[in-house]
């Protein structure tokens, strides 16, 4: 007869206060080895749907999000302080009038990151576009503000670059941290087609994102969505601030930008390495972070596939002076590219 047994034939009115003890100590000892048995089997589970989620990800955009097919998205690269060759730029895409205001009206527009650094027009770059961004929120449009490697370094406190162009790196510091906090100024962005990030998400560091979002919600569906990604992305940016505390592997500087780690994060990845990842691109990417590096590299560089477009021409004369820019409208990618005093457009179709 098991103990279950025995507990149901007893009369516990009639026994004396030690049985009754020993009974409560009995059904307790049982208590527990059912509790036990029972995390043993919750464990078992997570571990299986934890595996059978990296096995088998999903990851694909909520077309409810974004951009919508008919709206036009202009990307620009770094700026690098280079305001006046910026401006130009805003100009002959129809984003600006010549007082430099806003006639966007309902067009998406997004700047890359690394606004500051290397030109003199660092702050006042930093200033004009967070103008701008206000002046569109008045109309339909929107401007999509990104974070470089050169604000992070910024925020980190390595003035290193910042000291020769801006006039208190500190106060300035601070002036990006309340941006990033009021969620004017991201670090990841999609218009439900692409991932818009400085240098680009590598596919272990994906995998690690995925794991993080898996653990805040191991008993939701099994598909996640590019817009998950970028959601989390911007939220350890913003408990980066808060905690001051940039250790994530998302901040990771790569071998190939002199750094320890084998892996860049997505503000210091280098384009080759993303081109080498055979599932990096699973994901389509747009970055900056890379200008060319030749005079026979152009200054918008796109993949056959079209999965990965980086945006950096090299604006600041330090890089090349290229004033050049992306737009994509419904099934085509436009490259609007200045050469000489000319203005020239090239189209390619977009299969993405």
């Amino acid at each position: 007869m098991n103990i279950i047994s025995k507990i149901h034939d007893l009369d516990v009115n009639n026994l004396c206060a030690t049985k009754r003890q020993k009974l409560g100590k009995a059904v307790n000892s049982l208590n527990k080895k059912i509790f036990d048995v029972i995390a043993i089997c919750l464990k078992s589970l997570n571990v299986s749907l934890a595996r059978a989620v990296k096995s088998n990800p999903k990851i694909t955009f909520r077309t409810t999000l974004g951009a919508t097919e008919n709206q036009r998205v202009f990307v620009f690269g770094d700026i690098h302080g280079e305001l006046k060759g910026f401006a130009e730029n805003l100009l002959n895409a129809g984003l600006i009038d010549n007082e430099e205001k806003w006639i966007g009206e309902s067009c998406l527009m997004i700047q890359m990151g690394d606004v500051i650094d290397r030109g003199a027009k660092s702050e006042e770059a930093w200033d004009y576009l967070n103008e701008l961004q206000m002046q569109a929120e008045k109309t339909s449009g929107k401007v999509i503000r990104l974070t470089g490697n050169h604000e992070l370094m910024v925020l980190q406190g390595n003035f290193h670059y910042a000291k020769h162009v801006i006039k208190n790196p500190v106060k300035f510091s601070e002036k990006i941290k309340t941006e990033i906090l009021n969620g004017k100024v991201r670090l990841a962005y999609t218009d439900g087609k692409r991932l818009y990030t400085h240098a680009g998400l590598r596919s272990k560091l994906r995998e690690q994102i995925i794991n993080e979002i898996r653990e805040k919600q191991p008993f939701a569906d099994h598909q996640i969505f590019v817009e998950d990604i970028v959601d989390h992305l911007n939220n350890l940016l913003v408990k980066a601030i808060e905690n001051n505390d940039f250790t994530h592997a998302i901040f990771n500087v790569g071998y190939s930008r002199g750094g320890k780690h084998s892996i860049g994060g997505v503000l210091w990845e280098d384009a080759s390495e993303m081109l080498r990842s055979s599932r990096a691109l699973v994901v389509p990417q747009v970055i900056g972070h890379n200008p060319p590096r030749s005079r026979e590299e152009p200054p918008i560089r796109i993949t056959e596939s079209k999965r990965l477009v980086i945006v950096d021409a090299g604006l600041n004369p330090i890089y090349g002076g290229h004033q050049a820019y992306v737009i994509f409208e419904g099934a085509d990618i436009i490259i609007k590219n200045k050469v000489a005093d000319l203005w020239l457009q090239t189209k390619t179709k977009d299969i993405i």
